[in-house]
């Protein structure tokens, strides 16, 4: 017995009254509005009872009051149970004998307490409780009141815990406790605790609260191991186990859940029912799941042969045969995720052996059909293209078995889509396109399932991307036609709609790229057809907009304004008739974004006021688009450095204070905040500037545009000669860099200003500060080690050091120089513009050197630059370097003529190696001007002593 049905211990003597006539009586009882007339009703109800009062008739009383309070809950017409409750309480106490009475109000409390969690009505709910609780004590020697007392608690607990009112399941857990502790011989009472402390187990794991899962589990445990004679005590620990062993298994609690499997097993064997074992395989599916997605593989094939085993115990239980396919079909699939290919086709092969031996199971096909399509897909990732044949094979021979299963179809639909993407991705169009027909083919013999039709445009919608992407643009006319043919078959699908309008829009864009700008427009007007028959979709309108916006952009890039200005306004006529469309609009003024762009590139300044008002008039509309004011506050900027830099400045000061308005508006949009910032560094006050960068400490890119604007001033005040600025503007820039270390672009700047400085200093040959500004970069160089940039400034300052002390033939300071710079360059020893500078502080001292007559010196700098040319074979520059070195110890008479003929020999490898380098072969041309003791026959290659 559930609780829910009549009892069954009398037998009705006579005809009962009809449950429409109580129900009428109850209802007209709650309906009333005073309690005269509810006491007419209830009077009533009692003659109805007192017309079949006798002892043989209360049975069949008890069964028609219990069904009509029963309809009434289930339909929800009561919205109080007070008035028939307590009419059911009076007839109670009246007849104290009438165990089949009692019993049924008893019944009627839990399905009341069970109509009021469902509900959410705690609070009579609780009232409900304090009634039945009441019964069970006055009656506490009748046994099925007891066992209807722990029912109503179990379901307040189970519905309290459903809600997530954890404290209060726990406390009417506790008063089920309490209730079956006092009634240890009650297996019915002991059965409801075992139930009400499984749903505590699952409702812990639904909150992933494990270590409340463990007490639950626990006490249940402890009461199974009390009744181990109980089966149903048996069974909800069986329950509890399998459920703790998914939530620890999804935890990646491992070792406790081994330890759930190891007593699923134990209680298996000490009870060995097939519904515990269900239970089991429960378990080890969700062991073996769990451990495979987190790639413990060998504890996933010790569980996979244990569910072998219970399969082979209980061979004819479909939940049990349903269990182990999903193991497989899982354990399959996170194999094939992890690579392990061979391991998820043994998988495959167990469970194509199962479904053989049970080909009527139709779980285990359905899981033998997603285990294929996963196969296959893996198959295809990892370019086995033989194997995915093979396994699409298998996948259709299973679904032409069962040509009306509509999930084995659809997998295999998956499995060939996926197949086309991984073929187009791996560049074979041939295989891809018969794939394609192959899906096109399954399409068409189950016209009836529409997801296989999407599919099949979504592949082809692929498809058209990787032979565009190749570059093979003749063949996509095939894609688009069956596209178009796709729509037409299923006209109100918005998918396979969108799947032809985003193809369409990919092949104006590969047209665009490729430069053929017929075939572009033609494809154009397909997608225009296709716009104008769509009208209810509005995926394809925004995707129309979008293309006509590429089409602007295509059209501007090859200096095709007129064109240009053609789909413009065809673009301004559809975002007319879709103002509230933001997404549309957000095209159309990007379009007009791309025009100003290009068309102030071209010096076409005159048309970007007319474009501007047409974008702000689409901000304006879209307040609410950060996307639109983006693009405008980009517009303006755009119109302002172009109109400057063609000295055109009759609107900069209506461009600039639109776009500072803007910025109010939007005094939380960080990206335009940016935007005004980079004008401001670019021709306007850098003291606004400073106040802007004040204003918003926290974004980085208005930081890096006032380092940026510091950076040009210091670089003008340099080359003006104002060394007061420069140091006022340098002081600025480093007070910056110190407050902003981890912005990249502001430690660039103060990289780039100071190494700008040093220049100027080594020119008005200011040595002392200049060395200043080389220990300045060095620092700046130690504390940003990532910043290549930066370490380019300091090797360009140490060559600048090298080329000025060498000048001044302070040859010892030149020296000291090109030891540091030599050290940089070892400690970076694969950035080639670093290497570079090397070398080209290695030739500079050696040309001041020679020319100076300190030759012992220039022999060492050569060895050095010889070590460096090796080091680094394939920069060109540090090679020319060499060879100019070479020529130089050659017509300098740098030692003994037998090194003068090592270094022709070398010059002439050299220039076998790079016969194409027009500079070092003049090198060796003018080598041998030099060289009187070399017989020069011609190269045949490096002497071999």
């Amino acid at each position: 017995m559930n609780g829910d049905e009549p009892p069954a211990e009398a037998t009705p003597t006579s005809s009962p009254p009809a449950n429409a006539e109580i129900v009428e009586a109850l209802l007209s009882a709650l309906d009333s509005d005073t309690d005269a007339f509810r006491q007419s009703h209830v009077d009533s109800i009692l003659s109805l009872l007192s017309d079949n009062a006798d002892d043989d008739s209360q049975s069949a009383l008890a069964d028609a009051l219990f069904a009509a309070i029963v309809d009434a809950i289930k339909t929800g017409q009561f919205e109080q149970l007070s008035v028939p409750l307590d009419r059911f309480e009076s007839i109670v106490a009246h007849t104290p004998r009438a165990d089949t009475l009692r019993q049924l109000l008893a019944r009627t409390l839990v399905q009341a307490i069970g109509y009021d969690g469902a509900s959410g009505r705690v609070e009579s709910m609780a009232t409900h409780l304090e009634r039945m609780e009441s019964l069970a004590d006055e009656y506490d020697n009748d046994d099925r009141t007891q066992y209807l007392h722990s029912r109503a608690l179990y379901t307040a607990a189970y519905h309290e815990g459903e809600a997530g009112r954890f404290d209060d399941a726990q406390r009417s857990l506790d008063r089920l406790e309490a209730h079956a502790r006092a009634h240890p011989d009650h297996r019915g009472v002991q059965s409801q605790f075992a139930t009400g402390l499984f749903n505590a187990v699952y409702h812990a794991t639904d909150a992933d609260q494990l270590d409340v899962l463990q007490t639950h589990l626990d006490r249940l445990d402890a009461l199974a191991m009390e009744y181990p004679t109980t089966d149903e005590i048996q069974l909800q620990l069986a329950n509890g186990l399998y459920n703790a062993a998914g939530a620890e298994g999804k935890a990646g609690a491992f070792e406790r859940l081994d330890a759930r499997i190891d007593r699923l097993e134990q209680l298996c064997d000490a009870t060995p029912t097939e519904a515990i074992h269900v239970r089991y395989a429960k378990g080890l599916y969700n062991a073996a799941t769990y451990n495979a997605s987190a790639g413990r593989f060998e504890a996933v094939q010790s569980y996979l042969d244990d569910l072998d085993s219970v399969v082979s115990t209980y061979p004819n239980n479909e939940a049990i045969q349903t269990r182990i396919g999903e193991a497989l079909y899982h354990t399959s699939y996170y194999r094939g995720e992890a690579g392990r290919l061979d391991a998820q086709r043994a998988d495959l092969e167990q469970l194509a052996e199962l479904v053989s031996e049970n080909p009527d199971t139709d779980a285990l096909q359905r899981n033998l059909a997603k285990s294929l399509a996963s196969a296959a897909t893996h198959a295809g990732s990892h370019g086995q293209f033989e194997e995915l044949d093979h396994l699409l094979d298998r996948l259709e021979t299973l679904a032409d078995d069962q040509p009306d299963h509509q999930e084995i179809q659809s997998r295999l639909s998956l499995a060939l889509f996926n197949a086309v993407t991984d073929a187009g991705q791996a560049g074979r169009f041939e295989h891809q396109r018969r794939l394609l027909d192959w899906l096109e083919t399954l399409a068409e013999s189950h016209s009836g399932i529409e997801k296989i039709h999407v599919r099949l445009a979504k592949a082809t919608l692929n498809a058209t991307q990787n032979q565009g992407d190749a570059g093979l643009l003749v063949g996509l006319h095939v894609h688009l036609d069956r596209l178009e043919a796709l729509v037409a078959d299923f006209p109100n699908n918005a998918e396979i709609r969108s799947a032809f309008a985003t193809s369409l829009y990919n092949a104006v864009t590969f047209m665009g790229e490729a430069g053929r700008m017929d075939d572009l427009t033609t494809v154009l007007s397909r997608l225009e057809s296709v716009t104008e028959a769509s009208t209810e979709f509005e995926a394809v309108q925004r995707q129309f907009a979008d293309t006509l916006r590429v089409v602007v952009y295509y059209m501007a890039t090859t200096g095709r304004f007129e064109d240009g200005q053609y789909y413009l306004n065809r673009l301004h006529r559809l975002a007319s008739s879709h103002r509230d469309d933001t997404e549309i609009q957000c095209h159309y003024a990007r379009a007009l974004e791309t025009a100003i762009s290009h068309e102030g590139d071209a010096g076409r300044v005159d048309v970007l006021p007319t474009r501007l008002d047409q974008l702000e008039s689409i901000a304006a509309a879209t307040p609410e688009s950060e996307r639109i004011q983006r693009t405008f506050a980009s517009g303006l900027q755009t119109a302002i450095l172009t109109q400057r830099e063609a000295g055109r400045f009759e609107h900069d000061r209506d461009y600039f204070d639109r776009l500072e308005a803007l910025a109010r508006e939007h005094p939380t949009d960080e990206e335009i905040q940016v935007v005004l910032a980079d004008v401001l560094a670019n021709g306007g006050s850098l003291d606004q500037l400073e106040s802007h960068a004040g204003a918003y400490p926290a974004v980085s890119g208005v930081q890096a545009a006032f380092a940026t604007a510091l950076w040009n001033a210091t670089f003008h005040a340099a080359e003006a000669g104002r060394t007061d600025v420069v140091d006022t503007q340098l002081d600025r820039l480093e007070a910056l860099a110190t407050v902003y270390p981890n912005v990249e672009t502001v430690q660039e700047r103060l990289s780039k200003a100071v190494f700008t400085t040093a220049r100027y200093q080594a020119e008005d040959s200011r040595f002392d500060a200049f060395e200043r500004s080389v220990d300045r970069l060095e620092t700046l160089a130690a504390d940003n080690p990532a910043t290549d940039a930066i370490q380019s400034d300091f090797a360009q300052v140490l060559f600048n050091a090298v080329f000025a002390s060498s000048g001044a033939w302070q040859f010892e300071d030149a020296g000291d120089y090109l030891d540091r710079l030599e050290a940089h360059a070892t400690d970076h020893p694969n950035a080639e513009e670093i290497q570079s500078e090397f070398g080209a502080g290695l030739c500079k001292l050696m040309e001041r050197e020679a020319a100076a007559g300190r030759l012992d010196d220039f022999r060492t700098r050569l060895d050095r630059l010889q070590t460096l040319a090796r080091d680094n074979p394939d920069n060109q520059m540090i090679q020319r370097r060499l060879a100019w070195a070479l020529v130089h110890a050659i017509k300098n008479q740098v030692g003994t003529p037998g090194d003068r003929q090592s270094a022709l020999e070398r010059l002439e490898l050299l220039a076998h190696d790079f016969p194409d380098d027009e500079e070092i072969q003049s090198q060796l041309t003018s080598a041998l001007q030099f060289a009187p003791f070399a017989e020069y026959d011609g190269f045949d290659g490096p002497s071999s002593t």
